[in-house]
């Protein structure tokens, strides 16, 4: 995923709800162990770690088509995943949703919380990250997060604003974080830094979201259409 740009449907492709950029409160219902039985700690965690740098470098109707046309861990796509449903059959019968339908409509609602807790000014945000595994797979799972955050920032922000300032220095410490987040040992110490990293980055997260308020309400017209940003 990382170092390449992603190429997007067209508006006219583009037809799906406004569900996922709706301001909607915390949504329990959100199935995250079937999440994770689909992609994986460390597949969800990049997934989500790149819709989250979308949301952060892009008005949301240019992130809503970055992000349906994103590749998901098993190599679908949202648009995919909830773009078709199929008819009702001539009998009437109810048409059960398929497991696919499921996760795609799941993955709508983390988009939707997402994209709200941070408009709502981030008390609520947290990256998508398992708490139930071991510490080094958590660990990874944190590195594949900030690489995804990464991933979207680069596709949708200037490189030279990213480079600048408070901003440039987090970000270089998200790299580090994506490469350095590696084979953590269990124990007491361990498991206190990896919170502290955790809470780096989701307040990390915020500054970038709020840093980038001004370039997002300035995108032209012509980059409206999708086309990642270089």
């Amino acid at each position: 995923m990382a170092g390449q740009s992603i190429a997007l449907p067209s508006r006219g492709q583009q037809t799906l709800a406004v569900l996922a950029f709706a301001a909607m409160e915390h949504d329990t219902s959100i199935d995250t162990a079937a999440l994770l039985d689909a992609f994986g700690a460390e597949g969800l965690a990049l997934w989500h770690g790149s819709v989250a740098g979308f949301v952060c470098g892009a008005p949301a109707e240019v992130a809503h088509r970055f992000i349906y046309a994103l590749d998901l861990p098993d190599g679908s796509t949202l648009a995919a995943l909830t773009g078709a449903v199929p008819p009702a059959p001539a009998t009437g019968e109810a048409v059960q949703p398929s497991a696919d339908t499921l996760v795609g409509a799941d993955l709508e609602r983390v988009i939707g919380r997402t994209v709200a807790s941070l408009e709502e000014g981030g008390a609520d945000f947290q990256p998508l990250l398992s708490d139930e595994t071991a510490l080094s797979e958590r660990a990874l799972a944190l590195g594949q997060w900030c690489q995804g955050f990464l991933y979207g920032l680069a596709n949708t922000t200037r490189r030279d604003l990213l480079e600048q300032g408070e901003l440039g220095e987090v970000l270089q410490d998200f790299a580090q974080i994506s490469q350095a987040a590696r084979g953590e040992e269990e124990s007491e110490v361990a498991e206190n830094a990896y919170a502290e990293l955790v809470e780096f980055v989701r307040v990390g997260v915020l500054l970038c979201f709020e840093a980038l308020r001004g370039e997002r309400d300035r995108w032209p017209a012509a980059d409206a259409s999708g086309e990642s940003v270089q």
